[in-house]
């Protein structure tokens, strides 16, 4: 009961500090006023928790995947794919099974490949693929981002215009 308690101050926590984020410092960041700020959160605050928790799915759904093309690229086998409440594993057969992740430890990510039996040759190099595949598709998400931000965002916007334009700062800077 403890652990669930304090990972509920935890998500609530990060819920107000995303909110602040969001609702001060992100229209700081993109040069609005604290109107930009206000007319977002009159209209759109409803919209602001499930929008940025999806974006933070996405985020690491991008990175993990990154593992996995990696993994793949380096020849390695696909075992195992889980973000959030979404997990797919290559079954006994071969195949891929898609179901519910149903462990609240693993809903941060998780990618895992292994190497075929008959082929171990230089799996150091075949596994820092795998490791580094991660990070650099999420600095290319990053990069992206941030120059879509720089070029669609470019304009004056209304509340929609500036919830969308935050949206995607935050989930560059994730």
């Amino acid at each position: 009961m403890k652990k669930v308690l304090t990972g509920l101050g935890s998500l609530l926590l990060g819920g107000a500090v995303g909110y602040a984020v969001f609702a001060w410092g992100v229209p700081a960041l993109t040069g609005g006023g604290s109107e930009s700020a206000s007319e977002v959160g009159r209209g759109l605050t409803f919209l602001l928790v499930p929008a940025v928790l999806l974006g933070l799915l996405g985020v690491l759904a991008i990175h993990e995947l990154g593992h996995v093309a990696g993994g793949r690229l380096g020849g390695l086998r696909f075992l195992l794919f889980i973000v959030g409440p979404l997990k797919v594993v290559r079954n006994a057969e071969g195949g891929l099974d898609v179901g519910l992740n149903r462990s609240l430890r693993l809903a941060g990510g998780l990618a895992a490949c292994g190497p075929d039996p008959e082929n171990l040759t230089d799996l150091p190099r075949r596994m820092a693929g795998l490791v580094a595949g991660g990070p650099l598709a999420s600095l290319l998400l990053g990069v992206v981002g941030l120059t879509v931000h720089s070029f669609a965002f470019s304009s004056p916007r209304g509340p929609v215009g500036a919830f969308f334009e935050s949206l995607v700062l935050i989930v560059a800077l994730a």
